[in-house]
């Protein structure tokens, strides 16, 4: 069931990456071509990054597969910065709540502005589940 259940994350992780990257394109290229349904998309992906870490996590897992099951939960959870002087925070599962459930995409259009000029922490934010879903996939 680990297996299947690593499987799962790495999938999602990769669907994720995959999504951010296309929306992130959008907003820096042409950001009046946004939609909502282009967000809502995202904040699913972001709900399936918490959801299959869960479930990861609940499975109790060996000690590698639990950390990075972890780190993606704390990633999605964890407060991030939308401005330069840090005092607006948001967390992904946040944004993506209010995007779902109040039909309300402006914290998450914030925050994907936030990722097109602090272009170093996206990459930082990518690069980390690019390396997880590498290592659950091995």
């Amino acid at each position: 069931m680990n297996h299947l259940a690593k499987k799962n994350l790495q999938k999602v992780i990769e669907s994720f990456l995959s999504e951010s990257n296309r929306i992130v394109s959008i907003v820096e290229t042409h950001p009046e071509k946004l939609q909502g349904r282009d967000l809502e998309i995202l904040a699913e992906k972001i709900w399936d990054l918490r959801h299959f870490s869960i479930e990861l996590l609940n499975q109790f897992p060996d000690e590698s597969t639990w950390y990075n099951a972890s780190i993606i939960k704390e990633l999605v959870d964890e407060p991030i910065a939308m401005d330069p002087n840090k005092r607006k925070k948001t967390s992904l599962i946040a944004a993506a709540d209010l995007t779902k459930k109040s039909h309300n995409d402006k914290t998450l259009r914030h925050l994907l502005r936030s990722w097109t000029i602090e272009k170093k922490a996206r990459e930082v934010l990518f690069s980390n589940l690019r390396e997880i879903s590498k290592e659950l996939a091995s």
